[in-house]
């Protein structure tokens, strides 16, 4: 659950981040950049917790559902394994298309993000 609120806590500092970029909040004056910090940990204050809380809230049902199987499993007759299964490359296959996927995502998002930073978008 501890990870589910770090990931969220980090997904609402990017909120925040993103938001506060380029933009100057209403009656803060463009040159006051006290003002300006201000208003950026005034965002950061509300939503690193609130992007937390969804996190933490996500991460404890999924817990306690795949708890509840487990447990289930369990009380049916089934046992742990001794060792770890074997995987063949065929049944790999979904694990490795994904993360090729995650990585070409990734790559996109860091190229948008770079040429909308240098003026090249």
């Amino acid at each position: 659950m501890l990870r589910g609120a770090v990931i969220g806590g980090l997904g609402g500092l990017a909120f925040a981040l993103f938001m506060a970029n380029g933009s100057h909040t209403p009656g803060v004056a463009a040159y006051d950049t006290a003002g300006q910090i201000g208003s950026l940990l005034k965002l950061i204050d509300l939503s690193v917790p609130a992007f937390a809380g969804i996190g933490l809230a996500g991460a404890r049902r999924t817990w306690n559902g795949q708890e509840a199987i487990y447990q289930s499993l369990l009380r049916a007759g089934g046992r742990v394994p001794d060792q770890k299964p074997v995987l063949t490359t065929r049944e790999r296959g979904p694990m490795i298309a994904v993360v090729v996927t995650v990585g070409v995502m990734a790559g996109l998002i860091g190229a948008l993000l770079w040429a909308a930073n240098t003026g090249r978008l």
